[in-house]
Formats: C-alpha cells, sequence, structure tokens
C-alpha cells in the first residue's frame, strides 16, 4: 500500500538561502521552518531522562552556531538506543565515547556523559577494558593544579595495580575517579567564586 505524503510525514530541510544577504522572505522561511522544528525537537526530547539527554548532540552545534535540529536528535538517540541490540551498535557506541572530550570546559557534562554510557555498555552486556577506558578518560581532564592529582593517582593505580589488592581495575573504580573530577571541578567553582566574590569587595 503505497502511503500518501502529507506534511506530517514528508521530511523537511532548513531553507538554505539563494541570495546574499538573505531576502526578507529568505529569512522568514528559516525563521518559521525552525520554530516548527523547535516544537519537533521539544515533543522528542519532553519524557527523556537526564541520562538520555547526554546523548543529544550539542545545543547549539559548535560549527553552525545553530540550535540542533529534531532529525539530529531523533538520530542520535536511534543510534544509542538501537545499538544495544547488536555487537556491531555496542562497539560504535564505545568508539564514539572513547573520542568524547570536554567541551566548553563543561566537565559536568562529560563525566556524566561518560558515566551514562559506560552503564548502558555494562547493562547490554559488552566487554569494558577499564584500563583504556579509565586512562582516556583522565587524559581528557584539563592540566593544571585542579586534575594533576587525580591523573596521577589514576596513573599509578593503572601501572602499579599490585600495589592496590583491594581495589581492581573495575568499573568501581572508574566511578570512584569520575566523581572525584565531579567534586575537583565543583571545588575549582566555588573557589573561583568565592575570589570573583572578593574582588568585587
Amino acid at each position: 500500500m503505497t502511503q500518501i505524503r502529507t506534511i506530517y510525514n514528508t521530511p523537511s530541510y532548513c531553507p538554505i538561502p539563494t541570495s546574499y544577504p538573505p531576502s526578507p522572505h529568505e529569512m522568514d522561511a528559516e525563521i518559521r521552518w525552525r520554530n516548527i522544528d523547535l516544537t519537533a525537537v521539544s515533543v522528542i526530547t519532553y519524557k527523556l531522562s537526564d541520562a538520555a539527554r547526554m546523548i543529544l548532540p550539542p545545543n547549539p552545534n559548535p560549527v553552525t552556531g545553530q540550535p540542533h535540529t529534531a532529525r539530529e536528535v531523533y538520530n542520535a538517540l536511534a543510534r544509542h538506543f538501537s545499538s544495544v541490540q547488536n555487537s556491531t551498535g555496542l562497539a560504535s557506541m564505545e568508539a564514539e565515547i572513547l573520542s568524547t572530550g570536554i567541551n566548553d570546559n563543561d566537565v559536568l557534562t562529560f563525566v556524566t556523559k561518560w558515566k551514562s554510557v559506560v552503564l548502558e555498555l555494562l547493562n547490554a552486556g559488552h566487554v569494558i577494558n577499564f584500563v583504556t577506558y579509565i586512562t582516556i578518560f583522565t587524559n581528557f581532564l584539563p592540566r593544571g593544579d585542579v586534575y594533576t592529582d587525580i591523573i596521577s593517582r589514576a596513573r599509578h593505580h593503572i601501572n602499579h595495580p599490585y600495589t592496590y589488592p583491594d581495589l581492581p581495575i573495575d568499573y568501581n573504580l572508574f566511578l570512584y575517579f569520575a566523581d572525584e573530577v565531579i567534586r575537583a571541578s565543583q571545588d575549582n567553582d566555588s573557589e573561583r567564586e568565592l575570589e570573583w566574590e572578593l574582588e568585587r569587595e
């Protein structure tokens, strides 16, 4: 049976201006499209948990500076949650998280996304090499006094595991260092706020 195309099931894309600068008509067309697309994004993301929101693409897009589209949001969610059903998808998830660094100095989002995806992989039965994960995770941390101790301790633990017989290199150790990063980030933010307040006085 042939599906009848309507405005509700026909893919649409943001209108591209054909003139420079864009004409008023072209600008109005883009504004209308983005308003409709924003509504679609709201519908898709309305019931998402905080963990699921970590999967969404950056908003705004760091390359274009534009808000992420409903298509980008849907594709990210479909790619993440449907991939749990097969090993190829799990490998894709793993490759993606192992290349996910810190955006705009947002350490909290970085850690939350890593924790969410690692838990998702474990729940799906994926075998994780936590030596690799912890090494890459800490390599993404900014260099400086705030995270130096965490990076140093993580590397020492990985290079000399026999000195920590009660702390195997596993998911719990990853969580430990992830939570340490969050605490260090929050302490650093508090210190900055205090310095800012002192400067104002």
